[in-house]
């Protein structure tokens, strides 16, 4: 009787690339790697090594990857781009309807296409070929925008034109994404693939800042020097205000005489270490000018801590308030507000008051109503 026993399985080694071949699983018709490495968009691929130095790759050498440097910086621009349209729609309907309904509809408008498209979307992308998915995703997104703006000029107190196109480029962008997202593992090395989705993520957040920051006027606000000074290529901030001495020299621009005896004020350099504390607001549009400075003075001012109590004047309208102290006969409190509106605003008061001169002596007209720009002094008897 002949012996038969089963031949060991072969496998070939691949030392440059760290894979083995099956011979019998190709012959059976088992699907095999046809390629270790990332693949560019036309197809070409190279051999990766996954236990070489390409696991260990960082967000340094993924920037110098020429081909996905190009994807995301057009991620970050159109992103961005998007974001700042959403936003200027949403002030642009709320400006021209004056109504929280409409503003919420114009919300709903860039935000439906994602609930109902975004699965099916995705699934289509991987039937057709993704560059022809991307180039005609920004073509109809552009002639959606040119569209856009002439219906602004045609129609500008209309908000229903400016929902479908709205609706329209957020669907299209629900086609643009996943085909932009799978042009990832083509352009990257296998060890950079988590560092790139990442990235990609990353972007997609601070896009949506970028694009409030671009339409939105920001509202700086600061707990240091009230100082600033802003010109057409920025805003700049006095962090600290310091001299060496006590007088300008003569020869500035600004002074061109001396203002005093020229002493020296070493510590007037405020050397030493120095924090400093900003913050940023993007809902500038939305405030009025008196709202701006009641938030830096928010902002300015600490919480107070203790049993609560009943505040002993409650103040009303849209104006600022400035201090609140005893009259200087003991006959009252006094109570100074200002409008640094463009328009004339109406306080209201929880207490009886009228109003009176800055030095307090006599009283004058005008009662609660305040100017542009006007300031008042309030005597509120006891």
């Amino acid at each position: 009787m002949a012996d038969v026993r089963r031949a060991p399985e072969k496998r070939e080694s691949h030392e440059d690339d760290g894979q083995f071949t099956v011979p019998s699983a190709r012959r059976e018709g088992y699907p095999t790697p046809n390629h270790t490495g990332p693949l560019s968009l036309s197809g070409q691929h190279r051999a990766v090594n996954p236990t070489g130095p390409s696991a260990a790759r960082g967000f340094r050498t993924l920037l110098r990857n020429k081909l996905f440097l190009r994807l995301w910086m057009a991620q970050l621009i159109s992103q961005t781009i998007n974001n700042a349209a959403n936003y200027a729609m949403i002030v642009l309907v709320t400006k021209e309807s004056d109504s929280a309904l409409a503003t919420s509809g114009a919300i709903v408008a860039f935000s439906l296409p994602a609930l109902f498209i975004g699965a099916p979307a995705g699934v289509l992308v991987d039937r057709f070929d993704r560059r022809l998915v991307l180039w005609v995703s920004n073509v109809l997104r552009a002639m959606a925008m040119v569209v856009f703006i002439f219906g602004l000029i045609v129609a500008p107190n209309s908000v229903w034109p400016v929902y479908a196109l709205t609706f329209f480029i957020a669907m299209v962008g629900q086609f643009f994404t996943p085909a932009e997202g799978a042009a990832i593992p083509r352009l990257v090395h296998r060890g950079e693939l988590m560092n790139a989705l990442a990235l990609f993520n990353i972007t997609f957040t601070i896009s949506q800042a970028l694009g409030l920051i671009i339409i939105g006027p920001l509202v700086l606000l600061t707990k240091g020097l009230p100082e600033y000074e802003a010109s057409p290529d920025g805003l700049r901030l006095t962090l600290l205000r310091c001299v060496g001495t006590i007088s300008c020299p003569a020869g500035l621009a600004t002074r061109p005489l001396a203002a005093g005896p020229d002493i020296a004020t070493p510590d007037g350099q405020c050397r030493g270490r120095h924090v400093f504390e900003y913050a940023l607001r993007l809902d500038g549009s939305k405030l009025s000018d008196s709202a701006l400075v009641r938030a830096s003075q928010d902002y300015r001012t600490d919480f107070l801590r203790g049993d609560p109590f009943e505040p002993p004047l409650e103040l009303g309208g849209d104006v600022v308030f400035s201090c609140l102290k005893q009259a200087e006969d003991g006959s009252g409190l006094i109570l100074r507000v200002f409008n640094p509106n463009p328009q004339p605003e109406a306080l209201t008061l929880s207490l009886p008051a009228r109003r009176i001169r800055l030095d307090e002596e006599e009283d004058v007209d005008g009662g609660l109503d305040l100017a542009p720009g006007e300031i008042a002094t309030l005597l509120l008897p006891k």
